[in-house]
Formats: C-alpha cells, structure tokens, sequence
C-alpha cells in the first residue's frame, strides 16, 4: 500500500471517529438502506403481478360482472354523497336569479328582497314559492304575498319588496 493510501485511510478513520461512526452503526446503516431496497423491490415486483393479475380477471367476462357489481355499489354511494353535498353546499344551494331562474317546487327557499321603492335596500328573508291558475308567485313569511294585485294595499301582500333571487333552504340541523 502507498503512503498516500494509508494516510488517507487514517484520515478517514479519524472523521469516523470524530462523527461517532463505529463498526455496529455502519452495520446498522447497511442493514437499513438493505431492507429498503428489499421493500422496494417487493413492492414494485407485487404491483406488477397484481397489475398483471387484475387485467388478466378484468378481461374474463366473470371478472367484469364481478367489476360492475362493485362499481355499481361505489357509484351508487358517490352519487348520494354528490347529491347530498349538492343540495346542502354545492351548486344548488347557490343564489338563482328570478330573471333568469323560477324553482320548479313550490316550496320555502332562502330569498333575497329588495325595495322597490324607496332607498335601494337588499335583505334574506324566507318565502313560499306558489302557482295558481298557471301563474306563481312568492309568499313571505313577514310580508305575505310579493307583487300580487289580488292582496296589495295593506291586505295580505306588499309592492314594496319583491324577490330578485332565491336557493334551497339547506337540510334542519
């Protein structure tokens, strides 16, 4: 061995030391990186069989019955968790102008009044979306009916306010 070698190797051992390396934590480390790469390979090697595996039962007619069994299932329960999440959060429970948009139920749904005369004002309230005789109309719970001829003046309606939007009441706690 050359000298530049052994000194190297001292220096080496000396940085070792140093660091607090011995023989039982590179053995340590070793054994770490080892089973690492063990794990590694069996994964990689396990997805692929299985990959393997689950074409080669998707393909049989057997495993596609079996497949639209089970995604039946899971589409099946997808779509109540879009539907419930749709009408409690997502895009039904979104404002709907009544310029562009009547709710098809009659039913209550969350409105948005505005004054019709007067200081511009906008305010929530609740309604009662009815039809009659092939027309419809918006009944508040405060003000009663909103724009209708038949009750204004002070008996059972109101010109004042009329309902500009309207979304689905979300679902009681």
């Amino acid at each position: 061995m050359r000298v530049e070698e052994i000194a190297l190797r001292q220096e080496i051992r000396q940085m070792i030391s140093e660091a607090g390396i011995n023989k039982n934590t590179i053995q340590e480390m070793a054994e770490q990186i080892f089973k690492k790469e063990i794990r590694e390979r069996f994964d990689k090697s396990f997805h692929e069989k299985a990959d393997s595996m689950i074409e080669r039962t998707l393909t049989s007619y057997k495993g596609k019955d079996l497949l639209k069994e089970a995604l039946k299932g899971v589409v099946e329960d997808q779509i109540t968790v879009i539907a419930s999440a749709t009408v409690n959060e997502g895009p039904l429970r979104r404002w709907h102008s009544v310029d562009k948009e009547l709710p098809k139920d009659e039913k209550r749904y969350l409105v948005t009044l505005e004054k019709t005369y007067g200081t511009p004002d906008r305010f929530l309230s609740i309604a009662n979306y009815l039809k009659f005789d092939g027309e419809a109309y918006w009944h508040d719970i405060q003000y009663g009916y909103l724009g209708w001829d038949k009750y204004t003046n002070g008996a059972g309606g109101t010109k004042v306010y009329k309902v500009i939007a309207w979304m689905p009441l979300p679902k009681p706690y």
